[in-house]
């Protein structure tokens, strides 16, 4: 585990409508899945997949005052980083698919990459709200094939990625499927794999304090994302009674999902 260090922005990306991607001038050893601390003196702290890697990259959507921020930081400034942490994602399969929603995508791109460079071959299903919020076609693209999703037809298919993974299900074998996006579409792509008898992982977001397993923030049925995530296989989520259901606030109260 690297120890806390400050770092400077050394590149500033702008891969979509909403969506920041910072490089540092750092490199990391770690897995696809982990995450990093990132820390604004006099702001906040918060988690961030790793979206490029060994050089180290997060993408950043724009949905409150510390993503704001984040978003308005040029290149030369400095940032505070502690990491990476949590469990990655495990390499598993020849003929691999990847199931992406929104800025899921993040956490699925650099793995992508990884198990291209193994010889895997790789099939993404890409979903988002609209053309304009699909992030990293062009990494998919360099991995594999890929199919676009939207929810208001601007690109692609306008459906729900599990409905488009319903239909590739139908005509191709997959070794291991991998998802990352909103839970209620993890649920449904862990059940399907599920059914079939298909290795399965995703990667979660839960609301997160510490990063350490100390604070209890992002518990999820006694398993504390931070630590034992935030990357779990399928069973493990479809035994869970929150999972998908329940999330807790930055309070710790529990509200439906």
């Amino acid at each position: 585990m690297a120890k806390p260090r400050a770092t400077r922005v050394e590149r500033v990306v702008m891969e979509n409508v909403r969506v920041k991607t910072l490089v540092f001038d750092l490199e990391l050893e770690a897995q696809p899945g982990q995450f990093i601390m990132l820390w604004l003196p006099g702001v906040d702290e918060k988690p961030f997949t790793l979206s490029y890697m060994p050089k180290v990259g997060v993408s950043v959507a724009r949905v409150g005052t510390f993503t704001q921020r984040l978003h308005e930081i040029n290149e030369g400034e400095m940032l505070g980083v502690r990491g990476p942490y949590g469990h990655g994602f495990r390499l598993l399969g020849e003929k691999v698919c990847m199931v992406a929603g929104g800025v899921g995508a993040a956490a699925l791109a650099p793995l992508a990459e990884t198990l291209k460079a193994s010889g895997a071959k790789i099939t993404t299903i890409l979903g988002a709200k609209s053309a304009s919020e699909l992030l990293f076609e062009r990494r998919f693209l360099a991995c594999g094939e890929v199919s676009v999703c939207t929810d208001d037809g601007s690109k692609g298919k306008k459906a729900l990625a599990t409905t488009l993974f319903l239909e590739l299900l139908e005509r191709r074998d997959f070794d291991a499927v991998y998802a990352c996006g909103p839970e209620l579409m993890i649920y449904e792509v862990a059940r399907l794999c599920e059914e079939r008898g298909i290795k399965m992982q995703a990667a979660i977001e839960r609301y997160m304090k510490c990063g350490i397993g100390i604070c209890g923030s992002c518990v999820l049925d006694g398993y504390r994302v931070c630590v034992e995530g935030p990357v779990f296989d399928g069973k493990t989520l479809l035994r869970s009674e929150e999972f998908a259901s329940v999330r807790r606030e930055h309070s710790g109260r529990l509200v439906r999902i």
